[in-house]
């Protein structure tokens, strides 16, 4: 399984530049440099939000929120 998972990091950060160029090439537009400090600003409005109430929503959009604040490490 450490063999698998090491050959697999390898293999996808040999082919990401590719994958990447391909993408833009068929139209993509990449933001790679995104201003994530906005992005977290208005995720965290999304606790106020009307759609916040549902449960399952809540639930999803706290995820994102977790996610984004990963992001910051």
């Amino acid at each position: 399984m450490d063999e698998a998972a090491r050959y697999q990091r390898n293999w996808n950060r040999a082919s990401e530049t590719d994958f990447l160029a391909k993408l833009k090439s068929a139209g993509l537009i990449v933001d790679e440099h995104p201003d994530i400090d906005s992005f977290r600003t208005k995720s965290s409005a999304l606790k106020e939000g009307d759609l916040f109430k549902d449960k399952e929503t809540r639930d999803l959009l706290e995820r994102f929120l977790k996610a984004a604040k990963a992001g910051q490490r």
